[in-house]
């Protein structure tokens, strides 16, 4: 399992081939965030490439507010577990659709808190969103061990 970990520790090297990959997810993460913010009229306006101002408040989504470092801990998870190739590879696919999906409601909510009150900032990054990222991932890891079919003689 250590080895599957391996690419969490690296992914913010800028050798490392999980770099570009986290690059490119929060890429698709701000673009994701502005189009839903422009949907549902939450007054957020963006101002630069990672970056949106609310009120007086500079909010800036960085590689680490992607959910990519969370995920690759879900998938060396799953990856070490005893369920057969077909379940690990529709559970890594669930899984990153799940974290990505949490993650912007996440962070919809750190800017919707912060569009209320700045002063809300710590209380909805730090506590709730984190706290809630890690719980809802804990809870799909539960659902995959408890769905799947481990293979009894893989576990020593």
């Amino acid at each position: 399992m250590f080895i599957l970990f391996l690419p969490f520790y690296f992914q913010y090297l800028y050798l490392s081939p999980f770099s570009s990959l986290n690059r490119l997810q929060t890429e698709l993460t701000l673009k994701s965030l502005e189009t839903l913010l422009s949907l549902l009229h939450i007054p957020a306006i963006p101002d630069h490439t990672a970056s949106f101002s609310i009120h007086e408040f500079r909010l800036i989504i960085e590689d680490a507010c992607n959910g990519f470092g969370l995920y690759l801990l879900l998938a060396s998870a799953i990856m070490a577990y005893g369920a057969s190739v077909a379940e690990k590879i529709s559970w890594l696919l669930v899984g990153y659709l799940f974290v990505m999906f949490v993650n912007l409601l996440r962070l919809l909510f750190i800017v919707y808190m912060v569009s209320i009150d700045p002063d809300l900032f710590r209380l909805s990054h730090d506590v709730i969103g984190r706290y809630g990222m890690l719980l809802s991932v804990f809870v799909l890891y539960f659902i995959f061990v408890k769905t799947t079919s481990a293979d009894k003689k893989d576990f020593v």
